[in-house]
């Protein structure tokens, strides 16, 4: 699981509605984060390409928060060889 944590202060209420989609539950809701099994992922990326096109350029940020190291290698290998390349 990628887990995220980003501060950020707000004053007023149309402030506080813009700082919550600022959480990871947010940002996956809107679609800003994509976070889940490779199946899942990947059929994140067939709705966006779907909307909008294919991607010429993606930004990859992971936080595996408590994950060992092991386990992060193994996930980052996973998205190298079984996604990052057909896209």
């Amino acid at each position: 699981m990628i887990s995220a944590l980003l501060a950020i202060a707000a004053v007023g209420p149309a402030a506080a509605a813009q700082t919550a989609r600022f959480t990871l539950d947010g940002q996956i809701e809107t679609g800003g984060a994509w976070v889940g099994t490779l199946a899942e992922v990947k059929a994140i990326i067939a709705r966006v390409v779907k909307s909008i096109g294919k991607l010429e350029r993606a930004s990859l940020r992971i936080n595996f928060g408590t994950i060992d190291v092991g386990e992060a290698q193994k996930s980052m290998r996973l998205f190298a060889t079984r996604l990052a390349l057909n896209y």
